[in-house]
């Protein structure tokens, strides 16, 4: 199941853009702290690293992962 709203949040209007602008998201703070991103990916072969484990919902399209 995909996240319908986020109730009570912040949004940052400073977009993060990766990959050369294949990749753009914009942090969400809820009001209990929890940051969450929302974006879009576009087609490419992207390798994301990250700093933690992180949870990606697809709410349209598709896509394919390795671990």
């Amino acid at each position: 199941m995909t996240t319908q709203t986020l109730a009570a949040a912040r949004v940052t209007t400073q977009a993060n853009v990766y990959f050369d602008g294949k990749c753009v998201s914009h942090t969400v703070t809820l009001d209990n702290g929890e940051r969450k991103s929302v974006g879009v990916v576009l087609p490419a072969q992207l390798t994301f690293r990250t700093g933690e484990p992180e949870i990606m919902e697809c709410v349209a399209g598709s896509c394919e992962y390795r671990l």
